[in-house]
C-alpha cells in the first residue's frame, strides 16, 4: 500500500492548480491582445480605405476640371445679339465667343411677331471672334425703332460641330421689342453699340470718301 503525503499532496495539487490558471490568464491576455491587434488594424484598414477613396474622389474630380477646360478650349459658342448700324439700322449679329472654331453650321432662323419669316443660313466655318450680320425684316432693317410699337422675336435652332467632330444643338430665342424697350428705359445710346471691337457703328458699312493722295 502506498504511503500518501498529504502535505506533498497538497503542494503538487496547488502547482497544478497555479499552473492551469497561469495557463489560462496567458491564453486570455494572449486572446485579448489578438482582439485589440485585429481592432486596431481593423480602424488602420478601414482608415486606408477611406483616404484611398478620398484620393480617387480627388483625382477623378481633377480629370473632370483638366478635361472642361480642355472642351472651353475647342468649343465653339454662338451668341445672338442686336446690332445698330447708323442709329437706326437693325441687324441681328451672330459671333463665336467660344474657344474653338464652329464646323458645318446649319441654322434656321424663324421672325415671329409684326413679320412671320423662316430663312436658313449657315457657314463650312466660323472661327473664334468671327462674326456675321444678318438683316432685319422690314420695316426693322430700315429703323430697329420699330420694335417700340411692333413685336419682334427670332428663334435661332440648329446644329454645329466641333473640332473633334462633336455635334451641338442650338436652341436660342432673341426678343427685339424687349430689348428695345430695356435700351430705352436705361436711356442707351443705340447707335453706340460697340459688338465688334474697333469698329465705329455709326460707320460700320458706310463707304468710306478716298482719302487725297
Amino acid at each position: 500500500m502506498r504511503n500518501v503525503n498529504p502535505q506533498k499532496e497538497g503542494v503538487m495539487a496547488l502547482a497544478t492548480f497555479i499552473g492551469v490558471g497561469t495557463a489560462t490568464f496567458v491564453l486570455a491576455c494572449a486572446t485579448i491582445a489578438l482582439v485589440a491587434a485585429t481592432g486596431f488594424l481593423g480602424l488602420f484598414t478601414r482608415r486606408l480605405v477611406q483616404e484611398a477613396r478620398a484620393a480617387r474622389a480627388e483625382a477623378r474630380k481633377t480629370r473632370e476640371e483638366m478635361e472642361h477646360a480642355r472642351l472651353l478650349g475647342v468649343r465653339p459658342r454662338l451668341a445672338f445679339d442686336v446690332m445698330v448700324l447708323g442709329g437706326k439700322v437693325g441687324l441681328l449679329l451672330i459671333r463665336n465667343i467660344g474657344g474653338g472654331p464652329a464646323l458645318d453650321v446649319d441654322l434656321t432662323l424663324e421672325f415671329e411677331g409684326a413679320v412671320a419669316e423662316t430663312r436658313s443660313w449657315g457657314e463650312p466655318s466660323i472661327v473664334p471672334g468671327e462674326s456675321h450680320e444678318i438683316k432685319l425684316p422690314s420695316p426693322f432693317l430700315q429703323d430697329i425703332a420699330a420694335a417700340k410699337d411692333q413685336p419682334l422675336t427670332v428663334r435661332v435652332t440648329g446644329r454645329l460641330s466641333d473640332l473633334e467632330t462633336r455635334e451641338i444643338a442650338v436652341d436660342e430665342r432673341l426678343d427685339f421689342s424687349a430689348w428695345w424697350s430695356g435700351a430705352a428705359g436705361a436711356d442707351e445710346r443705340v447707335g453706340g453699340r460697340w459688338k465688334l471691337p474697333g469698329v465705329d457703328p455709326s460707320t460700320y458699312g458706310v463707304r468710306q470718301p478716298a482719302r487725297a493722295a
